[in-house]
């Protein structure tokens, strides 16, 4: 897999909250960055801009998750204080 192929799926992957795609492609996308030797600074500046949007991708997921689980909670002691 390409490092832009790889990039591609991890957003993906994040976006999706699939965190067993995610790390194939996170792995996939190692894999790529250690095989770009001599890394020129143009793909290197690439690469850091790829983990980046990822990154943001996958603070977005873990918020989304916390949301949900506060929801979540707090619908469960309304049910249960709702019956007493």
């Amino acid at each position: 897999m390409t490092l832009e192929q790889a990039n591609e799926a991890a957003l993906k992957a994040a976006s999706a909250g699939d965190m067993d795609a995610l790390e194939y492609a996170l792995r996939a996308r190692a894999e790529a960055i250690r095989n770009l030797v001599p890394l020129e600074p143009e793909g290197l500046r690439r690469a850091i801009a790829a983990g980046e949007s990822i990154h943001r991708e996958l603070r977005a997921f873990k918020n989304r998750a916390a949301n949900l689980r506060s929801a979540l909670a707090t619908s469960l002691e309304s049910h249960i204080d709702f019956l007493g």
